[in-house]
């Protein structure tokens, strides 16, 4: 016959304890990241992202849900609300692999740097994903944070043909967060 356990044992009330406290950690982080940046920036431009699909991957499933993704996508339009500001979903369709001008570039993956063959543009991915986010959002590089805190822009400066360096400006104006 099985013996059952009306209580729980040590181990069990032990994980239940560590699992409850990495859960308020990851609602706190995701508290004061949402907060900080809707202090922070007026506008906030973001992808719409199809959660529930992307879990079905089950390599990345568990890295996903960690993340807390649609918790933090929830919880920026209430506090952009608080705080006089405004969210902007992007459809996510091409913003990795479809060049300014119009060009589509296979990306896998494993490829972090993009280039486009037809007219030279070369960028990080992910930058150049966010960029193109602002540009489908209709927003232009110049907004200014809402707080007090001001960080200085980068200007990019083209030396020869695909090379890009940032040089820090000096002016107090800020680019439009990149998420």
């Amino acid at each position: 016959m099985y013996k059952y356990r009306l209580y729980p044992s040590r181990k069990q009330k032990e994980r239940l304890i560590n699992s409850l406290k990495f859960a308020n950690q990851r609602m706190d982080f995701l508290h004061k990241l949402s907060r900080n940046l809707t202090m922070r920036y007026k506008i906030i431009s973001v992808e719409k992202l199809n959660v529930e699909g992307m879990v079905k991957n089950h390599y990345l499933a568990r890295s996903i849900n960690d993340a807390a993704w649609k918790q933090f996508l929830s919880m920026l339009p209430y506090k952009a609300v608080k705080s006089s500001g405004e969210i902007s979903e992007v459809v996510a369709n091409g913003t990795t692999s479809r060049c300014f001008c119009g060009q589509k570039v296979d990306m896998p993956l494993s490829k972090r740097i993009f280039h486009c063959p037809s007219c030279g543009f070369t960028e990080h991915r992910d930058i150049k994903s966010s960029l193109h986010t602002e540009s489908r959002a209709g927003l232009a590089r110049t907004y200014t944070p809402v707080g007090h805190n001001v960080r200085p822009t980068l200007l990019a400066v083209v030396d020869e043909a695909g090379t890009i360096t940032a040089k820090p400006s000096t002016s107090s104006a800020v680019g439009s967060p990149t998420l």
